[in-house]
């Protein structure tokens, strides 16, 4: 275990909890003086900052870390990761839509931030940052100490899938079995964090190019794309069968 690793285990999840609801409310009483709207984002951000103040004794194995991110996974593995993720998650949207029409739901980040450079902010930067140094980083070493790392994986993923939209839960899931092996596999929780940013940047992109959303309506590119929702399933399991039986507990 590096040492970037040890002190992230170390952090106390409730440590958390409370700094997020002293934090959110402290946002509803400015908001309510000053008669203003204070995304949750802000939340995140100060969960991360204190997540960075913990680990402030880590900047020379952060530095070596960010050398090394490629070591073990090269760009073009981690961006097939990430478009199969994408593809699959397409695929459980169709789905969802099928059986769940009444529902609300999206694999693309949705833009809650006033312009589309903040937007990509919060979808790229802090989302990928916050989830991936929580879920990975402290949730999943906590669980593993206790749990063995199959069952810590399934359950952090779990916890992951669960605070994303209705529809997109399962697909959240499988990313964060993925995001698990990486994590582990690298030793390295920054591969994790790119990868997600790279997911969220694609996601986005995919927003600007499509706002209409008509890859879930055109009956051409729907069709392509639960082919290619087939497809990564197949790939995703292939993937999971090849680096979970060499994980230990």
């Amino acid at each position: 275990m590096t040492y970037l690793n040890k002190e992230l285990s170390q952090i106390k999840i409730i440590e958390l909890i409370i700094l997020a609801f002293l934090f959110l409310i402290f946002i509803l009483i400015i908001g309510e003086i000053f008669q203003v709207v204070i995304d949750e984002e802000w939340i995140y951000i100060s969960l991360i900052l204190f997540i960075f103040y913990k680990l402030r004794h880590c900047g020379n194995d952060f530095k070596k870390q960010f050398k090394n991110i490629f070591n073990r996974f090269s760009f073009k593995h981690i961006l097939f990761i990430v478009l199969i993720n994408i593809f699959f998650s397409c695929g459980m949207i169709i789905v969802s839509d099928l059986f769940l029409d009444s529902l609300s739901y999206s694999i693309i980040p949705s833009l809650k931030i006033i312009g589309v450079l903040s937007g990509i902010i919060s979808s790229v930067i802090i989302a990928p940052l916050f989830e991936e140094l929580l879920f990975r980083g402290i949730i999943l070493q906590k669980l593993n100490k206790r749990l063995g790392i199959i069952v810590s994986i399934l359950i952090s993923s779990i916890l992951f899938g669960i605070i994303h939209d209705l529809g997109g839960i399962f697909s959240a899931f499988i990313f964060g079995i993925c995001m698990c092996i990486l994590y582990i596999k690298s030793n390295n929780i920054l591969v994790p964090i790119f990868a997600h940013a790279l997911n969220n940047l694609i996601a986005e992109a995919l927003y600007l190019i499509d706002p209409s959303e008509m890859i879930f309506t055109d009956i051409i590119l729907i069709s392509i794309f639960s082919v290619l929702a087939i497809i990564s399933a197949i790939l995703l399991l292939l993937f999971f069968s090849q680096y979970l039986k060499g994980i230990d507990s």
